[in-house]
């Protein structure tokens, strides 16, 4: 029965039939040399495709969250309540967070981590009275933030709750920085996933570097109350990056 002849030996056939005679030697490590470079050349090509594939799909994915996150914002832009408190002369409006430095902002939970298409698609809008130590956010909050199917988890409107209520009270608060000394939340509805809510803070009373403040937050829609709590911030003298 015939051998077999691999493709080193069909090319050795081939060059050796139309090629004066050379060393076989030589002859092997061209071969061999041919069958490297074909085999690199196929192995870059399907890098190359691979590349290009994973670009399109980032490239098709940062376009359709960037369709998303602007069909959010025109629409929640164009709610009555939020018209009604950019008009006015005593809020101040600010847009996501302002306050974070950008080297720190990719580490930052709401700000980054939970930020896209299915999460938190847009920066909260932000109102804050000062003279009345109030705050009130419009947010919208994503399918993909679920613990039971198309209900939001618990655990992400504390901490809604909890960045709400520090937005609040902490410019009031000196070193306008402060942690959580407490948190208490009630659930009073569940918050069904891809909506809007609006978020109000007030803060209640102050002592020194206390600052007492409570709030809820309700759906848009309708007002349906969904959680409500209170918390205790502290000022912290020296808050720093614990090493």
């Amino acid at each position: 029965m015939p051998s077999v002849k691999n493709f080193g030996d069909i090319l050795i056939s081939y060059i050796n039939s139309n090629s004066p005679p050379v060393n076989t030697k030589t002859t092997t490590t061209a071969v061999i040399g041919i069958a490297a470079g074909l085999s690199l050349l196929v192995a870059s090509g399907i890098r190359r495709s691979t590349i290009f594939q994973r670009q399109t799909i980032t490239s098709n994915t940062e376009k359709e969250e960037q369709k998303h996150a602007q069909e959010i914002n025109e629409k929640l832009a164009s709610h009555p309540l939020v018209q009604e408190l950019r008009s006015s002369d005593s809020f101040q409006e600010y847009i996501g967070y302002p306050y974070l430095k950008e080297e720190t902002r990719k580490y930052h939970f709401t700000a980054a981590t939970l930020v896209g298409k299915g999460r938190f698609a847009i920066p909260p809008i932000v109102f804050f009275n000062r003279e009345n130590m109030e705050l009130v956010a419009f947010l919208h909050i994503g399918r993909d933030m679920c613990s039971h199917d198309g209900i939001v988890h618990g655990g992400l409107l504390a901490t809604i709750m909890d960045e709400i209520l520090a937005r609040t009270v902490i410019p009031c608060l000196p070193d306008l920085n402060g942690a959580t000394a407490f948190l208490h939340i009630n659930y009073r509805a569940p918050c069904v996933a891809d909506q809007f809510v609006k978020c109000s803070g007030k803060v209640t009373k102050l002592e020194g570097r206390k600052g007492f403040v409570e709030g809820k937050i309700e759906t848009l829609e309708n007002g349906l109350l969904i959680v409500d709590g209170n918390a205790l911030f502290l000022s912290i003298k020296k808050l720093g990056t614990p090493k």
